[in-house]
């Protein structure tokens, strides 16, 4: 009788380590998953914020600003002339297209992400 005990005991304890090698395994595999996946958003977020202050920097035409010149005549009187700078069509439709290319390339990275937690969920 002690000895079957004892044998249920070690087969018990050796089911144990097995699991626990697996679940440290699976453990190992999600973190490096993670890690890539968080590398790839940081640098879509990066690509993002780099395309943001590009447009903000550079092109600046995403605010309309209103200008005043004032001139004098010949004769001496003065002229106020308001000018309102707006965004071209064609600026806009280059900054809509690197948003949407971007937004595209985070959700497919995110898409990515969530099928890899779902399949390891599944296995388990």
């Amino acid at each position: 009788m002690k000895e079957e005990i004892i044998q249920q005991k070690k087969t018990l304890q050796k089911e144990a380590e097995t699991y626990k090698e697996a679940i440290k395994v699976d453990v190992h595999t999600v973190v490096k998953e993670v890690e890539n996946k968080g590398k790839k958003v940081l640098i879509i977020s990066g690509v993002l914020l780099g395309t943001y202050a590009f447009l903000e920097l550079f092109l600046n035409s995403r605010k309309n600003t209103t200008q005043l010149i004032e001139s004098k005549n010949k004769k001496g009187k003065e002229s106020i002339v308001v000018t309102e700078k707006t965004e071209s069509l064609m600026v806009r439709k280059i900054k809509d297209h690197i948003t949407n290319f971007i937004l595209n390339l985070l959700t497919q990275a995110l898409n990515e992400f969530i099928e890899n937690l779902s399949k390891k969920r599944d296995k388990d």
